[in-house]
């Protein structure tokens, strides 16, 4: 199964509830199909206590498992913590094309996030919240949409390029991070080793072809969906999310359609949240299949 949605409490008061939202994430990774690398030193989800303020307990190394995995392989290392709130979680995340064996991610072209979140925000509640991920190897494709509402709540997206067909190619990888206070992207050309594009604060134009920024995109009955694109250094589209407004996709509404070439795909709509959709402007939806 590629798709994992649940709704829990993220609460991070102390060294059970950290071991309970860090192992969730954990094991959700595994359930939508990517690989743990055999790296040494790896968190301990059952010994591992609650670190002090602006600090990691420990890390994973997850990776692609696709086709495209041996000429261009992506690796993703998740810190997991304590943001600068003592009860607020906090995760940071690296993206690469390797990794050394012990922790380190290698490769020519690493990317990395210090924070998945507003690291400020804390909780010591028993409040639930929807979270939704998936990765879809066919296309080289993963997403994560975690805690929506939440106030340390994210947005992740990796995607492969894909050709004029629709089909994954290995000239690189685009990654999107959204959280409550920033909006980071950058293409990484995972075949010659270079990241030909990173952005701080990027508009909503920059990621999806929104021509004239209508205010609304349904013709009839119909809305429209807006793919997404990236410099590998040639700009192509990606199929790991595409945009949508908020007034016409609400969040966990799925719809299909065929974004580039002729297979339809099923995606998921995602919360309107901040830097992406509060403007009124596009938010993004996450393959879902």
């Amino acid at each position: 199964m590629t798709t994992q949605a649940w709704t829990s409490r993220v609460r991070h008061d102390s060294d059970a509830t950290f071991r309970e939202w860090g192992s969730e994430f954990s094991a959700k990774l595994l359930a939508v199909g990517l690989t743990q690398t055999a790296d040494t030193g790896q968190i301990n989800w059952t010994t591992v206590t609650r670190p002090g303020a602006n600090t990691d307990a420990g890390y994973e190394i997850w990776r692609f498992n696709d086709t495209a995995h041996a000429t261009t392989p992506i690796f993703i290392r998740f810190d997991y913590g304590t943001g600068s709130s003592t009860t607020a979680p906090r995760i940071r995340v690296t993206v690469g094309s390797g990794s050394n064996g012990s922790g380190t991610i290698t490769g020519t072209a690493p990317f990395t996030v210090n924070n998945l979140g507003t690291a400020s925000t804390g909780s010591a509640v028993d409040t639930t919240y929807n979270s939704y991920m998936c990765y879809v190897a066919a296309i080289g494709a993963f997403g994560v949409m975690w805690k929506n509402g939440f106030g340390s709540a994210f947005q992740l997206f990796i995607s492969r390029d894909v050709d004029s067909s629709g089909v994954a190619t290995t000239d690189g990888c685009n990654v999107v991070i959204n959280g409550q206070s920033f909006l980071t992207t950058a293409c990484m050309r995972l075949s010659t080793g270079t990241i030909t594009t990173k952005h701080n604060s990027v508009a909503n134009a920059q990621l999806c072809l929104d021509p004239f920024t209508p205010g609304s995109s349904t013709v009839g009955s119909d809305f429209q969906a807006y793919v997404g694109f990236g410099c590998f250094p040639r700009v192509k589209p990606v199929l790991g999310y595409c945009g949508v407004r908020n007034s016409e996709i609400p969040e966990a509404t799925t719809f299909t359609v065929a974004l580039v070439g002729g297979t339809t795909r099923t995606y998921i709509g995602g919360p309107n949240h901040p830097n992406l959709s509060a403007s009124s402007a596009l938010k993004p939806a996450m393959i879902w299949e």
